[in-house]
């Protein structure tokens, strides 16, 4: 009988109900009815569950939980209703009754259901898309957006126009569960026969979760006339713009939404912004930035009223621990930061941000708000024994923790990233040294810290070591900046390559001394220079490397599939890369090429020896980017991932340049070149470029530019020009401006300069036919002018005209039939094959075509 009872007893919780309970029951509020002393700052109590000396149940307001984190416990994580339960001894029928009397809540319906977290993210970002798209189209969101400075071309931002849940946006065999969801979240409320929509007419930003998912919205009144502006949807959660990465140092909190867009889109993203919901603030944030152990500066920037200044006041006091700053910026009386904006330049928040008052630091000797207080001298030390591991996915070490009041040491091996070694330490040190686990938590974390530092430095002291550039003298650098100053420098540097011995070749000899000379700056070049065999393409890429510091420069014949992988983590960064021969390649050779060119990164799992252990497991070997390249090929055909991401020239294979060459040999021969000269030419140009800085740069012209490329390319090939663009400035770095952050400023010349060296690389990526079967194709045209174009040729008559061998003539023709610019047909003369012209292009009209399209363009730019 008695267990019927129960039954019936429990029959009458639903799980609606039971959630209701949850929702509507503070575990702060009956934890302290229970007997349980909660403390407020750090939210931690003594277990009542276990011999607790040192308080280990932890409570989170937010999640509304309580979780003991004592290895002597079995407690582990409670809600409200597991919590009662288990400190009363009571059955679920009980605390059930117990808790709902304390909620005073209503028997709900059990017929309605819970919209499940899944659920409600799947909804909430469905339907911010169709806010999306009606700001889009309502001209006074858009007109409220900019008469607040907001960039709503670069922000989420959307409307809510109140037509979400009409029958036309609504599939009609889901209409009244969508409409029954939407009342469940709070955006409708059944009114009469109709429906009255939360949040209509205003502006919508998502809020997001730690996996930056949409949780929630906030809405934003657009009309003036009414008073309430600021509207959230109910069972708030979810931070703007995001929750803050877990390495975040610094953050910047703000009053409200629409002064942390504003303050996001007017300073630099190294900044991490949080809005906090108003002076009172919320819940999430506070606990949020309790969870950032990296933290180190807070700056609070609230509004200029009274308000605003004791919300930033009260919410410093309460954000106060050890290993922080707290900084409050003062804003000018009665102004908010969206509001400074109408007046002001963005700058403007930089210098409010640096003038920032410290309201608190654990590194003063007397706080700002805690005056009385004498700073807590140190009790812990903790010391690392041995070396630090180089791996960042293990943080492993042997560590001595010594208390400095009695002398008693404890030592230990730990892994670091492994959170259960680390409480369990915790507990070790705490036990073994008396010193309070408080103590220990923030030493270790603080420990975490340095060490991470401590490796990053090492890190950083490896890879200046990898690369030992030759130092300039006082004279030297005199002599270099000097000539970086002079005008016309693109013309003086290409007569320097001309007098260090590469004869010919003006814009392709100058082209790729802009893309070689990128090695060492932030944005590198490729470039693959193509040619028949024979032509002096190896010979052409050699000597301009021979230009660039030989400490920069690695040079191949070939490269193995797993060449590139074997090298040290910080071998390659910032070298220029010379392959004297593409073809032969390994697929696997040229992917890790093409992803030290792209991602900067080479990451493959091997087999590594642990340091401190000697066993073997599985680990990460990195090889870093990024480098500069070029390659020589016969190849007229390359892979397209590979073809995307590179330049590509045509070697010069004309009579002239031949002419030019044989002339220039004869001199060398009879001593008419002083080779002295050619060798002082070099290294003056090789001390130029080590004297160069990898300068950022700010490039206000290029916006203005549309390269007249096919929509699949021109992605990617308005990044190479961007990039080369960067290249340009960074040359004359001794003669440009520099903006308020030490960006180097773009000027029109550089762009002028740089489409004329990239003009015949932009052809080729527009051109079906590849460069070589390119200038093939024209001579073919030639020869048959000369007669009529009707005329049938024969490979002969081109092997004599062309002069090119038998195997290249048939590779050229074979590809030219197969992309129908030729056929072949049968001629009665010789009762043999021989070809015709099947289709005529205009080459140069295209090029002419190209050229005005872009000359236009640089015209019109002012």
């Amino acid at each position: 009988m008695v267990y019927f009872a129960l039954i019936r007893r429990l029959n009458n919780f639903s799980t609606m109900d039971i959630q209701a309970i949850k929702g509507n029951t503070n575990i702060f509020q009956v934890a302290e009815e229970l007997g349980i002393q909660i403390d407020k700052h750090t939210k931690r109590a003594c277990c009542p569950f276990h011999n607790d000396k040192t308080p280990s149940l932890q409570f989170s307001e937010f999640k509304q939980i309580a979780t003991c984190f004592s290895s002597k416990c079995s407690a582990g994580t409670m809600d409200v209703i597991e919590l009662v339960k288990r400190k009363n001894n009571w059955d679920l029928s009980q605390t059930l009754n117990f808790l709902e009397d304390k909620t005073g809540s209503v028997k709900l319906e059990p017929q309605k259901t819970i919209i499940s977290e899944e659920e409600r993210i799947l909804l909430l970002t469905q339907l911010f898309e169709f806010f999306e798209r009606g700001f889009i189209g309502s001209k006074p969101a858009k007109d409220y957006a900019e008469s607040r400075k907001l960039n709503h071309k670069v922000l989420q931002i959307g409307y809510n126009s109140g037509t979400f849940h009409h029958s036309v946006n609504l599939p009609q065999d889901k209409k009244n569960e969508l409409i029954g969801k939407y009342e469940e979240l709070g955006l409708l409320k059944k009114f009469n026969s109709g429906y009255s929509v939360f949040g209509k007419g205003c502006l919508v930003f998502p809020l997001r979760n730690e996996k930056n998912q949409i949780v929630s919205f906030y809405f934003r009144e657009i009309d003036k006339t009414k008073k309430n502006k600021h509207y959230y949807l109910k069972n708030r959660q979810g931070l703007y713009p995001n929750y803050p990465q877990r390495e975040t140092k610094s953050i910047i909190i703000t009053e409200s939404i629409i002064d942390a867009i504003t303050l996001k889109q007017s300073v630099s993203n190294e900044f991490t912004v949080l809005a906090n919901y108003g002076t009172e603030g919320g819940k999430e944030q506070t606990e949020v930035i309790e969870k950032l152990e990296n933290l180190k500066e807070i700056t609070i920037f609230f509004d200029g009223d009274e308000a605003g200044k004791k919300g930033a006041e009260k919410l410093a006091t309460q954000l106060q621990k050890e290993h922080l700053t707290i900084n409050i910026v003062q804003t000018p009386e009665n102004e908010d930061i969206n509001g400074l904006l109408e007046g002001h330049e963005p700058k403007i928040f930089n210098h409010l941000l640096e003038s920032a008052d410290t309201f608190f630091s654990s590194n003063e000797k007397q706080p700002t708000e805690i005056k009385k207080e004498q700073p807590k001298q140190q009790v812990l030390q903790l010391r690392l024994k041995g070396n630090l591991l180089k791996s960042e996915d293990s943080l492993k070490v042997t560590i001595e923790a010594e208390n400095l009041e009695t002398g008693k040491k404890l030592r230990d091996k730990i892994e670091l990233y492994e959170y259960k070694q680390v409480d369990r330490f915790i507990k070790a040190v705490s036990e073994k040294l008396c010193v309070s686990e408080n103590v220990v938590d923030d030493g270790i974390h603080q420990f975490i810290d340095d060490l991470e530092q401590k490796r990053e430095v090492q890190k950083m002291e490896q890879q200046e070591s990898e690369i030992k550039e030759k130092p300039l003298n006082a004279y030297e650098i005199e002599q270099c900046v000097s000539f970086g100053k002079e005008k016309g420098l693109i013309n003086n540097l290409n007569n320097l390559i001309g007098h260090s011995g590469i004869v010919g070749e003006e814009k392709n000899r100058l082209f790729l001394f802009c893309i070689a000379s990128s090695h060492k700056m932030k944005k590198t070049l490729h470039v693959v220079v193509q040619g028949s065999s024979g032509s002096g393409k190896t010979h052409l890429i050699k000597k301009v490397a021979d230009l660039m510091p030989e400490e920069r420069v690695k040079r191949f014949t070939r490269i193995s599939e797993k060449s590139f992988y074997n090298y040290g983590e910080f071998d390659l960064v910032n070298m220029l890369i010379v392959l004297e021969d593409y073809d032969g390649m390994k697929e696997e050779a040229e992917f890790a090429l093409r992803e030290l060119q792209t991602n900067e990164i080479l990451i493959s799992s091997t087999s590594k020896k642990d340091e401190i252990t000697g066993e073997i497991k599985s680990g990460e070997n990195k090889v870093r980017g990024p480098i500069a390249s070029m390659v020589a090929t016969t190849h007229g055909e390359m892979y397209h991932d590979n073809e995307t991401r590179v330049f590509f020239i045509t070697i010069d294979e004309t009579e002239e340049q031949t002419k030019k060459i044989i002339a220039f040999k004869n001199q060398i021969s009879a001593g008419e070149i002083n080779q002295g000269e050619q060798e002082k030419s070099k290294l003056f140009i090789q001390n130029f470029i080590r004297s160069l800085k990898p300068l950022k740069v700010k490039n206000t012209w290029i916006k203005h530019i549309d390269l007249p490329v096919n929509s699949d390319q021109k992605r990617r090939l308005h990044s190479l020009f961007e990039a080369f663009c960067e290249q340009i400035t960074i040359l004359h770095q001794y003669q440009r401006k520099r903006d308020e952050n030490g960006k180097l400023i773009t000027e029109k010349q550089d762009i002028e300069l740089a489409i004329d060296l990239m003009f015949e690389s932009i052809v080729l990526k527009i051109d079906e036919l590849n460069g070589r079967l390119r200038d093939f194709y024209e001579k073919v045209k030639d020869f048959v002018n000369v007669h009529n174009k009707e005329y049938e040729f024969t490979r002969m008559e081109i092997r004599h005209f062309t002069k090119l061998g038998n195997t290249q003539i048939h590779d050229n023709l074979r590809l030219l039939e197969e992309m129908e610019y030729i056929q072949k047909v049968h001629s009665s003369r010789h009762n043999t094959h021989s070809y015709k012209i099947a289709f005529w292009d205009n080459q140069q009209a295209l090029r002419e075509r190209i050229k005005l399209s872009i000359n236009e363009q640089l015209n019109n730019i002012k």
